[in-house]
């Protein structure tokens, strides 16, 4: 019998804009090579400076993204279900697709290097803001530490 690696499906919050409420879920980003990769098609489409570059390498993150991410979701555009396929993506207004895959991403959680716990780390749970009040805090603590 086959290992399955820990894990399972997540759902990928919109929780704000003009798409609170859609649903989509996702495998998570658990390898750190295909995060990267991911995150390489990512910066290839922003470096794009032609057309036909820029649909190519918006093409190659969806790819990557529908078969590591495996999206499941009820959208429906004027064609009617749009499918969770790299070439359904290219139906979806760029911002959401975008979306999506950003909130992909975000499913990543690298293995930290154990590092002293803070009393910010001890109220919140790990999120972005977690990560923000504790760049303050160490900024803070470099202030005092120089006067």
């Amino acid at each position: 019998m086959a290992y399955r690696l820990p894990g399972g499906r997540v759902p990928l919050a919109f929780e704000d804009g003009q798409y609170v409420g859609l649903q989509v879920e996702v495998e998570p980003l658990t390898a750190w090579a295909v995060y990267r990769y991911a995150v390489g098609l990512v910066a290839a489409f922003f470096a794009a400076d032609e057309p036909a570059a820029e649909f190519a390498a918006l093409r190659a993150v969806y790819e990557q993204f529908v078969t590591e991410g495996q999206p499941t979701w009820d959208i429906v555009d004027h064609r009617g279900p749009v499918p969770a396929t790299a070439a359904g993506m290219l139906r979806l207004p760029l911002p959401l697709g975008l979306r999506i895959v950003e909130l992909w991403s975000e499913t990543f959680a690298p293995v930290e290097a154990e590092a002293e716990s803070t009393a910010v780390d001890e109220i919140y749970p790990t999120s972005p803001l977690r990560d923000q009040l504790n760049e303050v805090l160490a900024r803070k603590s470099a202030e005092a530490a120089a006067a």
